[in-house]
């Protein structure tokens, strides 16, 4: 964030065009040894920031307790009355207090109307739990975005190789053997391209609607959230293209459309005059379009601390107004002017790349400064930050809870704060004309320390604004990049020339077409440098950590610690006190870390990853073992949902990741995992070291990288990691082979507090029948085998284990607990994934089992 947010406080600072050239600058006592900052603005009164912070605690409230919205406007007008009458009769105290208890409940009401109302007819109503056929007629509202599938090993068979989506505009639904009615936004995704199609355009869709699913898994992405913040409350998917048909275009003039048309125009361009590596990272830093941005330069951006770079945010917006500033200052335009072509350009950059609320702060922030400038009046920054949070939130009060928002408006306050620093200024004496020349510094040393000051300036504002949002993105992202301190810093003259470079090369590719291969060479030469940079810094050793979330009720009071630093008349208390309370409260934050609470028993969760497995078991001693991580929909989306789920615990060590068979969906998650998390060690079974499969060998190869040694086990091993848990592989032996991956699947077995776990894999077949010839054992709770087909879940099964009163099925498909009932009997508590969410069954000391589960 530091980079973000040190070129955003230079947003202030663009409109010095206001001053008069004629006008000499003010003469101040002494000299300064530092490089020329933007003066910060004065402090004054800055009654927008009450007015905000009212509005948002409105808008959390209203997160927190579902009122009607008619209760929070009925109150908000009667508060209004009352403010209305105390200003009259000049009672300022409760008029203030009216005033601003009224915009707490228009925030309320506000949040309310947007989040938990929909209209009579709303495409939503219609939508079920369980997909089924629709046929609907709509506009599409925005650009169709198309995602070529990542092309890692693991991706299921048959899965298309781009996927795209887009918001429709709901008007009417087949109901009935009738079209009736309808309003609203649905999300439509779609396995494949969809070319030709544009925003406005009228289309004919049949697919399966559905409401999004809630999270499965704890500390999962909660995706039905994020699309009902941006007014979505349903999902169409269609399997192909020919689903959607276009009745009618939009007309060419319609803003949308033709923000659509230019965004396209400099997507062109930038393909066809960069290399394939840096096309799409020019896209996405000057178009916010990181659809073709491939994995690996996406790690690299999030590992060096530099992901904001990468997304459209107030630097781009800085950035661009600096340019045109200088631009404008360069062909003497007036004041009058020069505000014109700042105000319009960076107004319509937003529309172009969609009006993100960091982009929006940014662009309200400047336009308030070009008001002020004009009117020959200077902006509080208190005061233009609070405006732009009312703003973005009464647009879209769902922003408060957005992260990019509440890290854009965090950093910068973190600017307005350490900005004010007086870092290396030295005044001169003045009782002695004759000796302050004698002790003033020559101009080659005014020059070093002038460059040295002006470093260390840009390094404590960048240190600042990085331990500010430390805790935010350990929340949010589970991350810590300290290498981002030393980054970020030095690549602001790479982001500002590679800005420059592409606003220039776009500018010039759409009215001087001549021009472009030249300022494209440029433009790629100075993205490729950036990018060294950027992996460079992302290959260090040091550069980030994976890390659980702090606890809320820490996050909370570092926030409210700050907010004491930053308004010291909030608190009363002495800067040494304030600061005091500010460390201690950071070291009562690791402490919490470094000493988790103990655990009480066995815990085991059975993580619902689609079609595929993956096994959290907590050992009552503190550590943690992982049986198979993979799944059909990708390793990736494995990987994600295990490392959610473990953070949510707060565990970011695995002492052991057992791989069952060299099965894709029970694997295809590691080499991922392995890179983010602590991993003791890896154990399998001999048979699924088969070096001909080229995703065990890619594996194998993640693990020798990550120094994480592979421990063989055969049947009748044990694993010596709690010595109140015997852990002991029940199959395969040493010397059986079979033919068959599933066959081979290491089955283990947990026992603690005289109960029984069995875990199997996909066992079957003639594994299965090696497994059932053995005496058969008491199991409480069994992973059913092969995603509960009815071929490895047989009676036999069920016999050996003496009637498990719990089957755990890790599965994508619904309805299996009907078809197991059969075989494991009525009174067996059957729990699909694919139902249930993630089931945990936990054990305590003395044998007493409980299940839970997500959903």
């Amino acid at each position: 964030m530091s980079t973000t947010a040190i070129s955003e406080h230079q947003s202030s600072a663009v409109p010095q065009f206001g001053q008069a050239r004629h006008r000499a600058a003010p003469t101040t006592e002494g000299h300064s040894s530092s490089i020329a900052f933007p003066p910060s603005s004065r402090r004054g009164r800055a009654p927008a920031v009450a007015v905000a912070a009212c509005f948002a605690a409105g808008i959390a409230l209203d997160g927190a307790i579902d009122i009607e919205w008619r209760i929070w406007f009925a109150a908000s007008v009667i508060l209004l009355v009352l403010w209305a009458v105390s200003f009259r009769r000049r009672c300022d105290r409760i008029a203030n207090a009216c005033l601003l208890a009224a915009c707490l409940l228009a925030g309320g009401a506000r949040h309310h109307v947007a989040m938990s109302t929909a209209a009579a007819n709303d495409i939503s109503l219609y939508a079920r739990e369980e997909s089924f056929p629709v046929h609907l007629v709509g506009t599409i509202a925005t650009d169709p975005e198309t995602r070529v599938l990542p092309s890692v090993f693991g991706a299921s068979e048959g899965v298309a190789e781009s996927h795209t989506q887009f918001q429709l505009r709901c008007a009417s639904i087949e109901s009935d053997g009738h079209m009736r009615p309808v309003s609203g936004l649905a999300q439509l995704q779609l396995n494949g391209a969809l070319p030709g199609f544009d925003v406005g355009d009228t289309v004919d869709v049949r697919g399966r609607l559905s409401r999004p699913s809630p999270p499965a898994n704890p500390g999962q992405f909660d995706y039905a959230d994020f699309l009902r913040r941006q007014g979505m409350r349903c999902l169409v998917r269609l399997d192909y293209p020919d689903a959607v048909v276009q009745l009618d275009h939009a007309s060419a003039w319609q803003p949308a459309r033709c923000a659509a048309r230019l965004r396209e125009v400099c997507t062109n361009r930038i393909y066809e005059h960069l290399s394939p590596k840096s096309a799409p990272v020019a896209a996405a830093l000057l178009l916010g379009d990181r659809t073709q941005v491939d994995d690996e330069i996406r790690d690299a951006f999030v590992h060096s601390g530099t992901m904001h770079i990468m997304a459209i945010s107030g630097i781009n917006v800085a950035i661009l107004a600096g340019l045109l500033w200088m631009a404008c200052r360069l062909f003497n335009l007036s004041v009058l002017q020069t505000s014109a072509v700042l105000g319009a350009t960076v107004i319509g950059y937003a529309f172009l790349t969609g009006g993100n609320p960091p982009v929006v702060r940014a662009t309200v922030w400047i336009a308030i400064v070009i008001a002020g400038r004009m009117s020959r009046r200077e902006a509080i920054d208190e005061n233009s930050l609070a405006i732009a949070a009312i703003v973005i939130l009464g647009w879209n009060p769902s922003n408060l809870f957005d992260a990019g928002s509440q890290l854009s408006f965090i950093a910068a306050a973190a600017i307005m704060w350490s900005s004010r620093w007086n870092i290396g200024k030295w005044k001169a004496p003045t009782a002695d004309r004759h000796l302050t020349a004698s002790l003033m510094p020559s101009k080659r040393h005014r020059w070093v320390r002038a460059l040295l000051t002006g470093t260390l300036r840009v390094y404590v504002v960048s240190a600042t604004i990085w331990l500010v949002t430390a805790p935010l993105l350990m929340d949010k992202f589970h991350l810590v990049s300290p290498v981002g301190l030393l980054v970020n810093v030095l690549i602001i003259p790479f982001v500002t020339v590679v800005l420059w470079a592409g606003y220039v090369f776009l500018l010039c590719g759409l009215l001087l077409p001549f021009l472009a291969p030249v300022l494209g060479w440029i433009f790629d030469v100075s993205l490729a440098a950036m990018l060294w940079l950027v992996e460079s810094a992302a290959g260090v050793g040091w550069s980030h950590l994976f890390v659980p979330s702090p606890p809320t009720w820490w996050l909370a009071g570092f926030y409210v610690s700050l907010i004491g630093l930053f308004y010291p008349p909030l608190f009363g208390l002495s800067a040494r006190i304030r600061w005091g309370l500010l460390c201690l409260w950071i070291a009562v934050g690791l402490g919490s870390g470094l000493c988790p609470p103990p655990r009480e028993g066995l815990r085991c969760t059975f993580l619902a990853v689609g079609h595929g497995c993956s096994t959290v078991i907590e050992l009552p001693d503190g550590r943690t073992i992982l049986y198979d991580a993979g799944s059909l929909s990708g390793g990736r989306s494995a990987q994600r949902r295990i490392e959610g789920a473990l953070w949510n615990r707060g565990i970011s060590r695995l002492d052991a990741i057992v791989i069952s068979h060299a099965d894709i969906d029970h694997f295809n998650g590691v080499s991922g995992l392995l890179r983010t998390l602590q991993t003791g060690c890896l154990i399998t079974a001999r048979p699924f070291l088969d070096f001909h499969q080229q995703q065990v060998q890619e594996m194998c190869e993640a693990a020798a990288d990550a120094n994480v040694p592979i421990r063989i086990i055969a049947a009748g091993d044990r694993l010596a990691l709690d010595p109140e848990v015997n852990v002991v592989a029940l199959h395969p032996r040493r010397e059986f082979r079979s033919e068959k991956d599933n066959a081979n699947s290491l089955a283990l077995a947990l026992e603690y507090a005289g109960r029984r776990i069995l875990l199997t894999g996909d066992l079957e077949a003639d594994g299965l029948d090696e497994l059932l010839s053995r005496s058969s054992q008491k199991v409480d709770v069994l992973l059913s085998p092969h995603h509960g087909s009815r071929g490895a879940n047989t009676v036999q099964l069920a016999e050996w284990a003496q009637q498990p009163p719990w089957i755990v099925v890790s599965t994508g498909q619904r309805r299996r607990a009907e078809a197991l009932a059969p075989t494991y009997g009525s009174s067996a508590r059957i729990l699909p994934t694919a139902e249930q969410g993630a089931v945990t069954i936990e054990i305590d000391p003395r044998g007493v089992i409980r299940e839970s589960h997500h959903r």
